[in-house]
């Protein structure tokens, strides 16, 4: 399957934690849902305007079999309209995981919008005086709006759940005729051509190229950092959760503030995490190098004045064994930052630059470091 605006708004009820959330948080744009329907269901063309968008009611009422009454939760819902007028009602569903029940649970998420549309219906023609008969509901001549759900599955593995109901039941041939079968709008992110990737237009594409490289195992490959990033707190939350990095979390209010001056990107955003890593690791190595010297070798001396003069040589020493340390902690730093920038694309001399600014160096120093680690 191939399968501008104001603002936009994101939907913050009935969240959940973890990837459901993730994924939830950057759909909920109006840019982004109306980009990922346009992709998925109409081959790139710009069918979904985002400025007609609305929020529609992820949560439906039904009575179940044995008289209860039970609510089902969509993930993100949005209907369509035409001058005021609903036309189209998409919903998004995200799997991480196959569900051996999804086409009976896709079918009752439309069933609930459906519903929903027949109920609105009825009480537009109570409002007006012209109700339709009890067992008729509705006059002939009103249509309701066609429901289209995606089911977003973000595995590397192949899904290996039905996609039909009657993927799911044990069905004689000669009853097949009588019994409607509901196939699933199944879209495989991770197995995604490039082609159609290439038609996104919205931070999805750079979820998209992320899971079609997790799949691959070429992650640190990914080249997209042309792409700006427009919903940076959402993408770096969805990072947080799918790659179990925390730092992703530790920087977002930095790219925030930085997304408003340049474009953010991911070589800027590796640029962050390394410099985040190599201050941490010096910090802890200065630290554990002092202590233990200046430990050891005060034990050593039975005199006060013993304890200061082996404490003072232990500060000594260790601030010399530190210094250069960080020196090599600094040159592993530049060495990474060097080999991340020619990963991404980067020229040799938007390498260079980087390098003078990012560890305060003179042009020499740089292009010392770049005959030596560009490769």
């Amino acid at each position: 399957m191939s399968v501008e605006k104001e603002k936009p708004k994101k939907n913050t009820t009935g969240q959940r934690s973890g990837p459901d959330t993730a994924e939830k948080l950057l759909e909920d744009y109006e840019d982004v849902f109306a980009d990922i329907v346009n992709v998925l269901v109409y081959e790139g063309d710009p069918v979904v305007k985002p400025e007609n968008l609305r929020d529609g009611p992820t949560a439906s009422v039904y009575k179940a079999a044995e008289g209860e009454l039970r609510q089902k939760n969509r993930d993100v819902l949005k209907i369509d309209t035409e001058n005021g007028v609903e036309i189209r009602v998409y919903g998004l569903e995200n799997q991480t995981r196959p569900s051996n029940v999804m086409p009976v649970r896709v079918m009752g998420y439309d069933f609930g919008s459906y519903d929903r549309n027949i109920r609105k219906e009825k009480m537009k023609n109570k409002e007006q005086g012209r109700e339709a008969d009890y067992t008729a509901e509705l006059w002939p001549g009103q249509k309701l709006c066609p429901v289209v759900t995606l089911v977003l599955y973000f595995g590397t593995e192949p899904w290996s759940g039905p996609t039909t109901l009657h993927g799911m039941l044990n069905l004689p041939e000669r009853l097949k005729p009588f019994v409607p079968d509901y196939p699933v709008n199944l879209v495989q992110v991770a197995f995604l051509e490039e082609e159609e990737i290439s038609l996104f237009r919205s931070d999805f594409r750079i979820v998209a190229e992320f899971f079609r490289a997790k799949r691959l195992g070429n992650v640190k490959s990914l080249k997209y950092n042309e792409k700006r990033w427009d919903h940076v707190a959402e993408l770096l939350d969805f990072f947080k959760i799918f790659f179990g990095d925390k730092r992703y979390g530790e920087v977002k209010e930095e790219m925030a503030q930085a997304t408003k001056q340049e474009e953010t990107n991911a070589c800027w955003f590796l640029d962050a995490l390394l410099e985040d890593r190599l201050e941490v690791r010096a910090a802890e190595m200065a630290t554990e190098m002092a202590t233990e010297m200046a430990t050891e070798m005060a034990t050593e001396m039975a005199t006060e004045m013993a304890t200061e003069m082996a404490t003072g040589m232990a500060t000594e020493m260790a601030d010399k064994i530190v210094e250069e340390k960080c020196q090599s902690v600094r040159t592993e730093g530049v060495a990474a930052l060097i080999e991340t920038c020619q990963e991404l694309g980067g020229t040799r001399q938007e390498t260079r630059d980087r390098v003078i600014r990012k560890y305060h160096l003179g042009e020499d120093d740089a292009e010392g470091y770049l005959q030596q680690y560009w490769h």
